[in-house]
């Protein structure tokens, strides 16, 4: 549909280490109250933790539609790390000003952790409140009392941990997801180039 309604278009698409991409989508999915299963079963067990991960097989979908040189690759560690520079490639690509810099430039967006802060309340519960009151002028006041009333009740016990904290991966679960994901990390280089080193998976 994109390239029916926009053929033109200039596409950007940033991938991430995928085994850490796959432990944040997990750990937020935990955070919602929507993930239940331990790590090592959620992430073998269902496909929604390693396919968005096999970046190279989401490019195919794009290129059957768009010529490459309208699609334009970024890593989240570039991004992160030499950010002036890749976002001046992206305006360059856009065709605007490269010299422009934004004032937020140096803030980072939708990290994890503040995702896993901002809400206790279960994914499912606050579907439940905006589909239930969306017209309620209160309707956000009534989910902030719920966020206040759980954050209470879910704020750790001295000597108990926090279940939000960081999930750490076993290095044999590692091992195994860079196996899983070492045919599409090797084709994703043909893509970016000499200068990329594949994350050390490929």
């Amino acid at each position: 549909r994109i390239s029916a309604h926009i053929p033109a278009a200039r596409l950007v698409y940033v991938v991430r280490e995928p085994i850490e991409r796959i432990r944040s989508h997990y750990q937020t999915r935990v955070a919602e109250g929507v993930e239940k299963a331990s790590f090592e079963e959620a992430v073998f067990e269902n496909p929604i933790y390693l396919a968005p991960s096999r970046y190279a097989l989401q490019l195919d979908q794009y290129l059957e539609y768009f010529p490459r040189e309208q699609l334009l690759i970024l890593t989240a560690e570039d991004l992160r790390n030499a950010r002036q520079a890749t976002v001046r490639r992206v305006y360059e690509f856009l065709g605007v000003d490269r010299e422009y810099v934004a004032p937020n430039l140096e803030r980072d967006f939708y990290r994890t952790q503040d995702r896993a802060k901002r809400s206790p309340v279960p994914y499912g519960l606050r579907k439940f409140l905006k589909r239930r009151f969306p017209a309620l002028k209160r309707a956000k006041e009534l989910e902030n009392n719920v966020v206040g009333a759980l954050k209470r009740l879910s704020r750790p016990s001295e000597g108990r941990s926090d279940t939000r904290s960081s999930i750490v991966i076993n290095e044999t679960t590692r091992a195994r997801l860079a196996e899983m994901l070492a045919d599409d990390v090797r084709r994703l280089r043909s893509f970016l180039g000499g200068e990329f080193d594949g994350w050390g998976i490929a």
